[in-house]
């Protein structure tokens, strides 16, 4: 099995780049959904609220995950987010490293794709076999997260406490360049994952434009095989 992991900056469409390669047949483990799922748990939920407050919790019960992101994302310091993730990290990094483990029993499972957005911060990178980093420029990422509702401001906020864009790319085996066409960047996954030996399917050519009698690539395997 190899294990890619992928990085970029805020709102850089790592979450499109994920889906295209599952559309390529890879298995992908969504830090953000396991977040979602980690919100979820009463535990946390309760230390959660007796940290934040009942603002922080909808009517049905659950996490207002928009409101608790204003606080700790809206104001000067970062006690408030360095509290949640006191909360919620460990227990993201039990699940992650749990479904890896299962993953890599299977025999069906070819690439896995770790959708992690702290990937070299949590020390995921030491797991992958290829590390891609997916870039944007910083009009595109801005122009992105206004779709998300958040300004400059929060983008920049979001972004500060990562490493820089810059070390990310550095640090990184693969550059795919998100800035144009949902197409291009496609292209560009075919490829990748051709030199990997892997199949490209008829249905992810027919859906990005790739005619079956383009030639994507060399054989030879991406550099920086870790």
């Amino acid at each position: 099995m190899v294990v890619v992991g992928l990085n970029g900056g805020v709102a850089s469409g790592k979450s499109f780049v994920s889906s295209c390669f599952e559309e390529l047949g890879a298995h992908r483990i969504d830090a953000d959904q396991v977040a979602h799922e980690v919100l979820q748990n009463a535990d946390v939920i309760d230390r959660i609220v007796d940290h934040f407050g009942d603002d922080v919790i909808q009517g049905d019960g659950q996490i207002d995950r928009k409101r608790l992101g204003k606080i700790v994302f809206g104001g000067t310091g970062d006690a408030e987010l360095d509290h949640l993730e006191s909360i919620v990290h460990p227990e993201i990094r039990i699940r992650i490293r749990s479904q890896m483990e299962l993953l890599r029993k299977s025999a069906d499972v070819e690439l896995l794709v770790l959708d992690i957005p702290l990937l070299f911060e949590g020390e995921y990178d030491q797991h992958c076999d290829y590390v891609i980093f997916v870039d944007a420029n910083l009009n595109v990422r801005q122009q992105r997260a206004k779709l998300r509702g958040w300004s400059d401001d929060e983008l920049e906020k979001r972004e500060s406490r990562q490493l820089s864009v810059e070390e990310k790319k550095l640090r990184s085996d693969v550059v795919i360049n998100n800035s144009g066409s949902k197409e291009s960047t496609a292209r560009q996954l075919a490829e990748f994952c051709q030199k990997l030996g892997l199949e490209v399917p008829a249905s992810y050519r027919a859906l990005y434009r790739i005619s079956s009698n383009d030639t994507l690539s060399n054989t030879d395997p991406p550099n920086g095989c870790r």
